[in-house]
């Protein structure tokens, strides 16, 4: 399907997503049911992120999807939306965006309840950035020289393509009615990430062979998407780590809590 471009100047509505973990350690830790209820300096750390949103020029609706009993204490605003967690990503996405009822050309920014140190600015350099370009799928890219320079103890996940090698950011900026089209082949690949067989008969055997021998280049793997969702992709280089710092474990929690109190 051809994208639309979009229009001028971009608003978009924003979905927060803070459902529960299961055998969460610091959830366990903290005492708290949800992992966006983890505090820092007392303050819980979906507040951070909110704060980040709000502050963000260009969005209209904010959506909370998560467990409403413990959040509703915490982010109760006439201006937010608290829906309850269906108990997947993809689901909670659904839900948020068949609450909002877009119309065809609607963006929704998704973002994670659980990278406190993510600022407006951030966003902001990520939205203003795919302005830029016809597609209606954006993800964020963030180099591994730029990671390790600001956050040399973190751990992260890394791929390797020909521009070089890369991480992923815990956002993304996607066209309401794409999202929707394309949400049963999503679905297959989260479910088929463990399972490189199955992957494989999805992206074609060839495609995975050229990317673990890192001969890929970022347009080819935007076209592979192309080609599954119908829809256009573009990956989005940002030089701001902090968008892919997430909470996960002991290590996480310390490195963020140090930047937090530095700030």
């Amino acid at each position: 399907m051809k994208s639309k471009k979009m229009e001028e100047k971009l608003t978009f509505d924003v979905i927060i997503l803070a459902g529960r973990k299961k055998n969460g350690v610091l959830e366990a830790q903290f005492n708290v049911s949800t992992k966006a209820l983890i505090p820092f300096n007392e303050r819980p750390m979906i507040l951070y992120v909110l704060d980040a949103v709000r502050d963000t020029p260009g969005v209209r609706n904010i959506i909370i999807t998560g467990p409403k009993d413990v959040l509703i204490p915490v982010v109760s605003e006439d201006n937010i939306k608290l829906l309850p967690d269906r108990g997947g990503i993809l689901e909670n996405i659904e839900e948020a965006i068949g609450y909002l009822n877009p119309s065809e050309d609607d963006f929704v920014l998704i973002i994670t309840s659980d990278i406190p140190l993510i600022t407006s600015e951030m966003i902001a350099y990520f939205v203003n950035t795919a302005e830029k370009y016809d597609a209606d799928f954006f993800y964020p890219i963030l180099r591994k020289e730029v990671c390790e320079e600001k956050f040399p103890e973190t751990k992260r996940t890394y791929g390797t393509v020909k521009e070089g090698t890369f991480t992923g950011g815990n956002l993304f900026l996607v066209r309401a009615h794409a999202f929707m089209d394309a949400r049963d082949i999503l679905k297959r690949a989260i479910s088929y990430r463990k399972k490189p067989w199955k992957l494989s008969k999805l992206l074609g055997l060839s495609f995975l062979i050229k990317f673990f021998a890192k001969k890929l280049t970022i347009p080819e793997v935007e076209d592979r998407a192309y080609e599954l969702l119908g829809y256009k992709g573009k990956a989005i280089e940002v030089p701001y780590p902090e968008i892919g710092i997430d909470v996960d474990k002991e290590s996480d929690y310390l490195i963020v809590q140090e930047r937090l109190k530095n700030n």
